[in-house]
């Protein structure tokens, strides 16, 4: 996990007057299930979404081969979740396992189906025993052809907490807790699939950022429960916010976790801009294109002024950014002073154009070095209303 505050800066100069990284495929939204099947002594696994087909192979037939798993990512949209994946979580202490305080934002893919987003379901179907399952929460069940799925492992990448759950609630069975990662995962972190090989619990994710989530499927053959079958290990990958979206464009969920690659400062195409400042000024972190207009742009004025045209993305798109000009005499001055934005013109509902002007030469002193630079600031979590 990373935690405290990412900072990236990109320095321009005035005097006087003057990898093949791959890209896993993105679902959105839709019904998606994670389809594990057990068969003649093997296991297959991949999603599934009911659109018709493969959403990322549009040619497909609809009953045709599985999406794979470890090349797809669910993506969660840091709007409300009128618009996407944000909610508030309620202060009622029963939902302290979400690991965000009370009010606080909670991102989630809800137990029932909607539009905005991902509605991500299990399926695990095999020639399983049907047995009366202990677990608590299944009080009161009759006997059924279990299966289950176990969160095994979690690995994270952001500035926030991090933490992954699962639920269901209802006014029927009331709230029932399937997976809290706040202590590491135990063998009690599973959710029930019954008879019908296919269910919907709540994923909730406490922050903003990458994650990769480890399942593993099991089963009973037998109702001595003597004889289990045990899937490999496969792994989820979630990405939540713009930046989180913007990375998993980009890069495959392989690549996640390689700091030299897709770390926030890393420079994998070489040019000279950090991925955290590509995805500031909408570049490509896998083209060099550090000559092109999105990194600040220096107008020199009458009189000597520095208009610094910049592009930024918008508030709107909860970029989970700070964007802040600077000005120094001295390019490696220990101190640098802000410069407030001179105008802000929204291009469209992602981008603002923003204009900073900086500081006049002072009549009658001779001609001295100017600098500028554009810092931006990875910010745990934007501001909300």
């Amino acid at each position: 996990m990373k935690t405290g505050k990412v900072t990236a800066m990109v320095l321009a100069g005035a005097c006087g007057t003057a990898m093949g990284l791959g890209s896993g495929g993105i679902l959105h939204h839709g019904h998606v299930d994670c389809v594990l099947a057990y068969a003649n002594g093997q296991w297959t696994l991949g999603y599934r979404q009911d659109t018709g087909g493969n959403p990322l192979d549009p040619n497909a037939p609809a009953d045709g081969p599985l999406i794979s798993v470890a090349n797809t990512v669910l993506a969660a949209r840091d709007q409300p979740y009128t618009t996407g994946s944000r909610v508030v979580r309620p202060d009622d202490p029963a939902w302290d396992f979400t690991g965000v305080g009370k009010s606080a934002p909670l991102w989630w893919f809800p137990q029932t189906s909607w539009t905005q987003g991902n509605y991500v379901g299990f399926s695990i179907t095999g020639p399983f025993a049907t047995y009366q399952e202990t677990d608590p929460r299944l009080a009161g069940t009759r006997p059924e052809k279990w299966g289950r799925v176990n969160a095994e492992s979690k690995r994270y990448r952001g500035i926030g907490a991090g933490h992954f759950s699962m639920w269901t609630n209802s006014t029927a069975s009331g709230l029932k807790i399937w997976v809290d990662s706040r202590d590491g995962f135990q063998p009690m972190d599973r959710y029930f699939v019954g008879g019908a090989g296919h269910g919907h619990p709540a994923m909730g994710f406490s922050s903003l950022g990458l994650y990769e989530i480890g399942y593993r499927g099991r089963a009973w053959l037998d109702p001595e429960l003597t004889q289990e079958v045990v899937s490999p290990v496969f792994h989820s990958y979630v990405a939540v916010g713009t930046y989180a979206i913007w990375l998993a464009e980009h890069f495959s969920p392989q690549r996640w976790f390689q700091e030299t690659v897709s770390g926030d400062l890393a420079d994998p195409d070489g040019d000279g801009v950090s991925n955290l400042m590509e995805y500031a000024c909408g570049m490509n972190p896998r083209m060099a294109d550090a000559e092109s207009d999105g990194l600040p742009l220096l107008e020199v004025l009458e009189g000597g002024r520095i208009l610094v045209k910049t592009r930024q993305r918008s508030e709107a798109d909860k970029p989970q950014l700070r964007y802040q000009w600077e000005e120094t005499g001295q390019p490696d001055a220990e101190e640098w002073t802000a410069v407030e934005p001179l105008s802000r013109g929204i291009s469209d509902g992602k981008w603002e154009q923003v204009q900073y002007l900086m500081t006049a030469p002072v009549q009658g002193v001779p001609v001295r070095p100017r600098f500028g630079r554009l810092r931006i600031e990875l910010l745990e979590s934007p501001r909300y209303p």
